[in-house]
């Protein structure tokens, strides 16, 4: 027997009832999915506001009703993680095309050669390098930024900063 096509009577009572009853496993779906309290509590709450303001496509020949909400709560926890992944791309994207920036203040002679040093490192490396020293970013917000693990964005910049030792090195000059 299909619930009722509209977000009323009968099918708000199911949802609030299996909700009641699954609210822990619900949120620990999202959780698991997220790892974030805060998001994951949004995450389940959006997805039970949506279902009880527009609707569903909940038939009981289907499954149980909290096999539903648990599919629709991860579901919307993927969505969520998508849309963050998507973000994130774009974001590098935009900040990949741009410039690697010497200190405003340093000599002109000093920002050009600094400037040729950061083209001998890879892409990766200069975008890390550029969010943590110019950025001001933590190897966390850097690792969020650029949906990266703390241990790459680690390994990145003491690889960035070996390679620009060594090329200093390399032209005999002190660092």
């Amino acid at each position: 027997m299909d619930a009722p096509a509209s977000p009323s009577g009968r099918w708000d009572s199911l949802i609030e009832r299996a909700y009641r009853e699954r609210r822990r496993a619900l949120y620990a779906v999202a959780f698991h999915v997220l790892h974030d309290r805060g998001e994951a509590e949004d995450c389940v709450h959006d997805t039970i506001a949506r279902l009880l303001q527009h609707g569903h496509s909940y038939t009981e020949a289907r499954g149980s009703i909290e096999a539903f909400l648990t599919v629709c709560v991860r579901n919307e926890a993927l969505t969520r993680i998508r849309k963050r992944a998507n973000r994130s791309r774009i974001e590098r994207e935009r900040l990949g095309g741009e410039q690697v920036e010497p200190p405003v203040d340093a000599p002109v002679v000093e920002r050009a050669a600094l400037q040729q040093a950061l083209q001998s490192l890879s892409a990766p490396q200069r975008e890390t390098l550029r969010l943590a020293y110019y950025g001001g970013l933590t190897h966390e917000q850097i690792a969020a930024r650029t949906n990266e693990p703390v241990g790459t964005v680690k390994s990145r910049l003491s690889a960035g900063l070996r390679a620009l030792r060594a090329y200093y090195l390399a032209r005999g000059e002190d660092v």
